[in-house]
């Protein structure tokens, strides 16, 4: 396996790497290694050491990058959680997977875990007044660097992507710094990346591209508040007085911006001040893509990629079609004969074999430049009279046209094979407005054979609707 290429001068340059803004602390290039001696000083007092494997609860802070630093310089395995669902499931995961500790910075979550060994609260405010002082206090001395290129599994993220079923994946180090590097080199990006932070720092997105891809352009990450429905009112005032270039996205981001309604001189800043804006986690549709590049001047670059495989494409800075673009060095793509996109690279998730190709469960498309892409997802696939009908490709076709929340799923008949279902969720039956709105958008081979009203549908961990799940 290719070793990723990292500069030692990065560690010891001077230039800030993280800014928070909620605890007011900023990280430079210099200080990472004594910080993160620190931190394995600190927690060391407690029983973790070497080969420790340890879930985190924790918040987006500054905390969150020095603990994944922390796990690869000092072969610690760590699982990133974003949320505690239950106590027990919780237990039954430490058990099952042998992990040691919990470590949170809650305190409501922290006396809820009361009943589990090996709890840690972690008080981040008082970390940061240590970690400086440990600083000052030996930065004269010499310290061990940290080996990036390390095979050890330090992460291992909850994934239910490809299969629907929880399962958990290990990553080394080598494999998101070696991904990393493909990303930069595909773009070619030989300036500093200065992003600003709006995903989940428990999130591979939130781990590979807002943390590990700016480290290794030596650029800064900006975090102030996370991206949800009540900053995205200010997320314009607070991008412009931050120093970012670049942004990473989310599909549904973009859509609540498209929906606001922002001043000029707003938009002008944006416009002028960002130079990539990335979309990732899910697919992004046309209509969203048209409305957002319409509205704020700005052509979203539409990357493609799975916790298992890292980044797999992306589309460049002057494409002008919304696509997944082309897949990175190092990588390989190819279609089976169900059209379901198979992908070989040197960055999976350390269970898969290095011959084998992994089966991502999306369903896909190469056009004549080689671009990619993604149309559904192969097991929600929905098969009408031997039809292969994407669940997406519908949904498509409804943008801006359903008021309420929906879903497109399918149903198996006993003639058909499959009907198509369109669920929505509404305090009142509208089905027959429903339907009239669907016969006047949708071909006829499209248009839903049942409507239901739900009170609520089920979700994923990443937050994307579990369409297999809903029962007619």
């Amino acid at each position: 396996m290719k070793k990723s290429k990292f500069s030692i001068k990065q560690i010891k340059n001077k230039n800030t790497f993280f800014i928070d803004k909620k605890y007011n602390f900023k990280i430079k290039y210099i200080e990472i290694n004594y910080f993160v001696d620190y931190i394995y000083i600190s927690l060391n007092k407690y029983g973790i050491n070497k080969k420790s494997k340890i879930i985190l609860l924790i918040d987006n802070s500054f905390y969150l990058p020095l603990l994944y630093f922390t796990a690869i310089k000092y072969q610690i395995t760590l699982m990133p959680l974003e949320s505690l669902n239950n106590v027990k499931e919780l237990n039954i995961i430490k058990k099952k997977y042998k992990f040691d500790f919990i470590l949170t910075d809650n305190i409501e979550i922290s006396k809820q875990l009361n009943s589990i060994k090996n709890r840690l609260f972690i008080d981040i405010k008082k970390n940061k007044i240590e970690l400086k002082k440990y600083y000052n206090l030996n930065k004269n001395n010499k310290t061990k660097k940290i080996n990036f290129n390390s095979s050890f599994n330090f992460l291992c993220c909850l994934t239910s992507g490809t299969t629907g079923v929880k399962k958990y994946i290990y990553h080394s180090s080598n494999n998101l710094f070696n991904n990393a590097n493909n990303f930069l080199k595909f773009h070619n990006i030989r300036t500093r990346l200065n992003i600003y932070h709006t995903f989940s720092m428990s999130y591979m997105a939130g781990i590979l591209n807002c943390i590990i891809i700016p480290f290794q352009s030596r650029g800064i990450v900006y975090f102030e508040e996370r991206f949800n429905i009540t900053s995205s009112l200010n997320f314009l005032k607070l991008f412009n007085r931050s120093n970012s270039n670049t942004i990473w996205m989310a599909p549904f981001m973009l859509n609540l911006l498209n929906q606001l309604n922002y001043l000029n001189f707003q938009k002008i800043n944006f416009e002028k001040k960002i130079k990539y804006l990335f979309c990732a986690t899910s697919q992004l549709d046309d209509e969203t893509y048209k409305i957002f590049k319409n509205k704020f001047g700005i052509t979203p670059i539409q990357t493609y990629g799975l916790s298992e495989t890292l980044i797999i494409s992306s589309n460049k800075i002057n494409n002008q079609y919304n696509n997944n673009g082309k897949s990175l060095t190092n990588v390989k793509i190819k279609l089976s004969k169900k059209k379901e996109i198979l992908v070989k690279s040197n960055s999976t998730f350390t269970q898969l074999k290095n011959d084998d190709y992994f089966k991502t469960g999306d369903i896909g498309k190469i056009d004549k430049n080689n671009n990619l892409l993604i149309t559904g997802r192969l097991k929600e696939l929905i098969i009408k009279k031997g039809l292969n009908i994407s669940p997406y490709e519908i949904e498509s076709l409804l943008i801006n046209k359903i008021k309420v929340p929906y879903v497109i799923f399918g149903s198996k008949d006993y003639i058909y094979g499959d009907k198509i279902c369109l669920g929505y969720i509404n305090k009142r039956n509208i089905n027959s407005y429903l339907k009239k709105i669907c016969e006047k958008n949708l071909p006829n081979k499209f248009i839903p054979d049942i409507y239901k009203k739900f009170d609520r549908f089920p979700y994923s961990n990443n937050g994307k609707i579990q369409r297999k799940l809903i029962k007619t």
